[in-house]
């Protein structure tokens, strides 16, 4: 279990790739509101999810640096959904449109979740006793 103490790493390399993969982007995201379309690159998109990533990060060095250290279990449990939810969301596979989006629906409220995990991570470290 001491290879995964260490989560910080993990949130910081996911954002890495996030801004690392956002160089090498050329689609855009057309969004229709009634009559205006909007155009955003993926290369934007991608390096806005690099930002709860590095939050993540800092939170969990702000943690270990107060002497508050996170549940192990639980960050990796938060950072495994986050991910593999993120990932879905950007290449999701289904043959269907409305299985499509019954998925994407399914990912997005398990991402939800996850980061309700991680705010009561946080709270239960301020809560436990620190360990000498």
């Amino acid at each position: 279990m001491k290879r995964f103490r260490k989560i910080q790493f993990l949130y910081f390399l996911n954002a890495l790739i996030f801004c690392f993969a956002s160089l090498f982007t050329t689609d855009s995201i057309d969004i229709s509101l009634h009559d205006t379309y909007f155009v955003i690159p993926t290369s934007y998109i991608l390096l806005l999810l690099a930002i709860p990533f590095v939050v993540f990060a800092i939170t969990v060095i702000l943690m270990v640096a107060i002497h508050r250290p996170l549940n192990i279990w639980l960050s990796l449990f938060h950072y495994l959904i986050t991910s593999i939810g993120i990932a879905y969301l950007c290449f999701p596979k289904s043959n269907s449109l409305s299985s499509i989006n019954e998925w994407i629906t399914i990912v997005v409220i398990l991402i939800l979740l996850a980061q309700i995990l991680f705010i009561v991570n946080v709270i239960r470290s301020f809560v436990m006793k620190p360990r000498n």
